[in-house]
């Protein structure tokens, strides 16, 4: 599988987060934006990882 924006509810459920999909080598995700697990959270996350994704976003960028 190719590594990839996704949007991941928390174990909790009460957040929804983009996060990116490969965990790096200490097995950490690396989560970029989270959202109210609400129908217009998880749009907005859902939203949010599909334009990352289409505009070929990279880890990097938000890593420091």
């Amino acid at each position: 599988m190719t590594a990839r924006w996704e949007a991941v509810p928390d174990s909790e459920g009460d957040m929804i987060r983009v996060r990116w999909s490969e965990p790096n080598e200490k097995g950490e995700y690396l989560w970029v934006r989270h959202y109210p697990a609400t129908p217009w959270g998880i749009n907005a996350c859902e939203r949010q990882a599909a334009e990352f994704n289409a505009e070929g976003r990279r880890p990097e960028e938000f890593r420091r």
